[in-house]
């Protein structure tokens, strides 16, 4: 059994920072330390925003064995 725990948040798009904030809003609200995801469904290069959030496109989340780090 792992201990390991995250928070995704799935989407459509990213595309601009209001749709970014309000995808980002329900995981800063959790206030631990364990690792935030964004899927979206367009193919993006995998980064991390200012917030520490993780955000990466649903086939790269998918066919990636090491998308959860």
């Amino acid at each position: 059994m792992s201990d390991k725990r995250y928070y995704i948040q799935s989407a459509f798009s990213v595309s601009d920072i209001d749709k970014m904030n309000q995808e980002c809003r329900p995981l800063m609200k959790t206030n631990d330390s364990f690792k935030k995801i964004i899927v979206v469904r367009e193919p993006v290069i995998p980064w991390t925003n200012e917030k520490g959030i993780y955000i990466i496109g649903l086939e790269d989340f998918l066919l990636d064995n090491n998308s959860l780090g």
